[in-house]
């Protein structure tokens, strides 16, 4: 994530859109380099530290109405709303 980052900001002044869209779905039991298991690692850690580490570069994008948003494991859009 960091050396992809870093290759971003070297290119890139801004970010306009960031799709978070990795995955993996019931793997073998097996840790990420780091001891996180792998599901958990893929599919939640890696995007939110890819967020973290280009979080400036979004919020220099050309999107006025860019925000931060999450996302549900099926890929909809999660809402907030009880109706």
């Amino acid at each position: 994530m960091r050396a992809f980052a870093e290759r971003m900001r070297a290119e890139h002044p801004h970010l306009d859109v960031l799709v978070n869209n990795a995955g993996v779905m019931a793997p073998p039991r097996t840790l990420s380099p780091q001891g996180h298991e792998l599901q958990f690692a893929t599919n939640h850690l890696g995007h939110f530290a890819l967020t973290g580490l280009l979080l400036d570069l979004l919020a220099a994008g050309t999107d006025p109405g860019w925000s931060p948003s999450a996302r549900s494991t099926t890929g909809r859009a999660a809402s907030a709303s009880t109706t």
